[in-house]
């Protein structure tokens, strides 16, 4: 009688092979899964930031807009206070983000420094509110991510005392928006130092003056409309959040207009290159009508 052979070295070696291919198998599609995840959570966080830089946006220009109003009363309600945002949830009272904002007092503390009370000194550490011919702004926001931790970001903005003030007699203030509406064209967008934007508007625009609101902090060097230089200085620049007299220059309606650049600094000296990436600007178009139009780009 035949005896049947066991060929047990074989029948291992195959269990091992599938083994292997099983242990191949769900590595793979654990790695998968993780960068699925991976790229839903940077999906996830750029929207978070996208949000979060609206929010900012939004509360310094209604600082830049209160200032306007009553720069004095303007400092004092946003000297240490906190507010609650609607874009994102976070611990605020009704579940939204909060957003914590001061005014900035101490010059030391400012990079680069500046003399915000105008009494020649870039040093002094405890300026007094009512002094204040430049208010610095500094605004954090704090909003909830997935898994109940919290992440914040802080902006800085610069308003002057008395930027916008009313317009002379027989003219509108410039606190009161145009109802004239500004659409921003494809291909606007801001570089490291710079913001280009196309922009069309429903009915012509004078313009005399530009305000530049910047998520981050830097210097106003250069404003360029359709190849022109409308605003430009080599040194003593004003800083963003500033209003600056422009040569005066029409926006047509239904044409579009393209600013070639706002060319940002660093520094009031014109040195350095802002990274002004991941972040919102605002330009308010001061009208010879002492009105104003507004529009924002957010990278």
């Amino acid at each position: 009688m035949d005896r049947i052979q066991h060929h047990d070295g074989a029948c291992g070696a195959s269990l091992l092979e599938l083994m292997l291919a099983v242990l191949l198998l769900v590595t793979g599609l654990l790695g998968f899964a993780s960068s699925m995840v991976s790229g839903q959570a940077m999906r996830r966080t750029t929207g978070e930031m996208a949000d979060a830089n609206k929010e900012v946006a939004n509360l310094i220009e209604q600082f830049r807009f209160e200032c306007d109003q009553g720069f004095d009363a303007a400092v004092a309600k946003y000297m240490g206070a906190t507010f609650e945002g609607n874009r994102l949830p976070g611990n605020g009272p009704t579940g939204g983000a909060v957003i914590k904002t001061n005014i900035i007092l101490d010059e030391n503390k400012l990079d680069p420094r500046m003399d915000i009370d105008g009494n020649g000194n870039e040093n002094d550490s405890s300026v007094a509110a009512a002094s204040l011919q430049m208010a610095v702004l500094s605004v954090r926001i704090t909003w909830n991510v997935v898994g109940g931790s919290e992440y914040s970001q802080r902006s800085v903005a610069y308003v002057a005392r008395g930027e916008a003030s009313a317009a002379g007699a027989g003219k509108k203030s410039e606190t009161e928006p145009s109802s004239a509406s500004i659409t921003l064209e494809a291909g606007s967008l801001i570089q490291s130092n710079a913001l280009t934007a196309t922009i069309n508007t429903d009915t012509d625009l004078q313009v005399v003056g530009v305000t530049v609101n910047t998520t981050k902090s830097a210097f106003l060097k250069e404003i360029a409309f359709t190849g022109d230089k409308v605003f430009s200085m080599k040194s003593g620049l004003p800083a963003t959040g500033t209003k600056v007299t422009t040569a005066p220059f029409t926006v047509p309606a239904n044409t579009a207009s393209l600013f070639n650049n706002f060319t940002f600094a660093g520094s009031s000296d014109g040195s350095g290159v802002p990274n002004m990436g991941k972040s919102t600007i605002t330009v308010r178009l001061h009208l010879e009508s002492g009105q104003s139009v507004l529009f924002s780009v957010d990278v």
